[in-house]
């Protein structure tokens, strides 16, 4: 049996795409286990580092294949991004506790999905005549790992703002790609999008937990930290049925809906052209 602790940093020191996703061959114990490391950034080959700004495509130019595969690749270094993230919050997780068991289960389950995703995308872009590691790969989420102290925060930033995002951006790619005839990359972004309503549910249920007498956008916005503002909760076409779906209150979705980030930059108008305004203009 190997300890969840030993997978997660196995993950993170790994340098190619299969250990990236590497899966197991052996039950998974989710107690603690102590395990020195010190990761200032995921460890990855040349071909796949990070460096550099890609551009995302315009709208219009993803009638191309090749347009297409540059916008999944995109979408492909996001989760490989959230596995390597998941993997470094079950290591903040100290203590072995049943509840801290059951979280670890459930990040690390989370983490499968993402892995599958890349995977998924992964094929995708290679169908097309493109390799991961072909355009640049950027960090900004990565970046966000400092803030990681306790499950809380981990949900508030992962959860409810990066995959809410998310609900929006594979609903409306996968439709948009669809439209473009792409039935293939389409059902990809559909599968993401249902998981993501999963992933946003279970971040819901632990920010509920911990909220007491605050209405829970208020304890998300404590939650957040400087200049992570609501504003990258939401893509460009705001789905509130997935949100609903994934057991968000109607008055947070109001909220977040109407909500106007002071940071003019950050709110989102029409689709941005830089890596990190997927989920933001950092």
């Amino acid at each position: 049996m190997i300890n969840i602790n030993e997978f997660a940093l196995e993950i993170l020191k790994g340098t190619s795409l299969s250990q990236k996703l590497l899966r197991p061959d052996q039950d998974l114990d989710f107690s603690a286990k102590d395990l020195f490391f010190t990761i200032n950034k995921p460890a990855r080959s040349e071909k796949i580092k990070f460096g550099g700004q890609a551009k995302f495509p315009h709208q219009s130019a993803l009638r191309l294949s090749s347009e297409r595969a540059r916008a999944i690749h995109f979408f492909a270094n996001h989760e490989l991004l959230a596995i390597e993230m998941m993997a470094y919050f079950i290591l903040t997780l100290k203590e072995s506790t049943l509840d801290n068991q059951i979280l670890r289960r459930r990040v690390y389950e989370t983490l499968r999905d993402e892995q599958k995703h890349l995977e998924l995308y992964v094929s995708r872009i290679n169908s097309l005549g493109v390799e991961f590691g072909d355009f640049p790969l950027n960090d900004f989420l990565w970046r966000q790992t400092v803030f990681f102290t306790d499950p809380q925060k981990y949900f508030a930033i992962m959860a409810l703002t990066f995959e809410c995002a998310n609900l929006d951006f594979s609903k409306y790619y996968s439709e948009l790609f669809l439209n473009y005839g792409d039935q293939e990359s389409s059902k990809i972004l559909e599968i993401v999008y249902n998981d993501e309503i999963a992933h946003v549910a279970l971040g819901v249920s632990y920010l509920e937990k911990g909220r007491n007498n605050l209405a829970l956008w208020d304890y998300y916005r404590q939650l957040l930290p400087d200049r992570l503002g609501p504003a990258r909760s939401k893509g460009n076409q705001f789905d509130e049925y997935a949100r609903s779906k994934a057991g968000l209150d109607k008055q947070f979705i109001e909220t977040q809906k109407l909500f106007v980030d002071p940071y003019k930059t950050i709110n989102r108008k029409s689709w941005k052209t830089k890596d990190d305004d997927i989920y933001s203009k950092s």
